[in-house]
C-alpha cells in the first residue's frame, strides 16, 4: 500500500462519514423533522423552527452546518497532525500517530495483527489534505 492510497483512502471516508454525512443528516433532520415515533422534543422545534424561516435564511442555515461540520472535521484534524501547540501528553515529548493497517484475513484483523502499518499523519498535514478535497 502507497503512503497517497492510505491518505485518499483515510480523507474520503473521513469526508462521507464525518462531512458529507453529517451535513445530510442535519438537513434531512431541518427539513423532513423527527423520524421517530417519539420524536426528541428539541429536534421538533428545530424542524418547526425551520420551516418557518424564509428560503433566504433556510439557505443561510444550511451554509452554517456546512462550514460547522468543516471548521469541527478540521480542528480534528489539526491534532491530529500535532500542527497545536504543545507536545501530545503534558510534560512528555510525544506525538498523535494516525495509521492505516493491513491485513491478511479476519482473524488477523481481530487480533490486530497487521501485516502493514503506514503513518499518514507524518509527512503532510491532514487538515490541509481535507481542504484541498473539500474545495474539489
Amino acid at each position: 500500500m502507497e503512503h497517497d492510497t492510505a491518505i485518499d483512502a483515510f480523507i474520503n471516508k473521513i469526508i462521507s462519514r464525518a462531512y458529507t454525512s453529517v451535513i445530510t443528516n442535519i438537513t434531512q433532520l431541518l427539513e423532513q423533522g423527527p423520524i421517530e415515533r417519539n420524536p426528541n422534543p428539541g429536534e421538533l422545534r428545530l424542524h418547526i423552527w425551520y420551516k418557518n424561516l424564509d428560503a433566504d435564511n433556510q439557505t443561510m442555515v444550511q451554509h452554517v452546518i456546512s462550514e460547522t461540520a468543516f471548521s469541527v472535521l478540521f480542528g480534528c484534524l489539526v491534532v491530529l497532525d500535532n500542527s497545536t501547540t504543545g507536545y501530545a501528553l503534558e510534560d512528555e515529548i510525544s506525538d498523535f500517530g494516525l495509521f492505516v493497517q493491513r491485513y491478511t484475513d479476519t482473524e488477523s484483523y481481530v487480533n490486530r495483527k497487521s501485516v502493514e502499518s503506514i503513518q499518514i499523519n507524518d509527512q503532510m498535514d491532514l487538515h490541509d489534505a481535507l481542504r484541498a478535497y473539500i474545495a474539489k
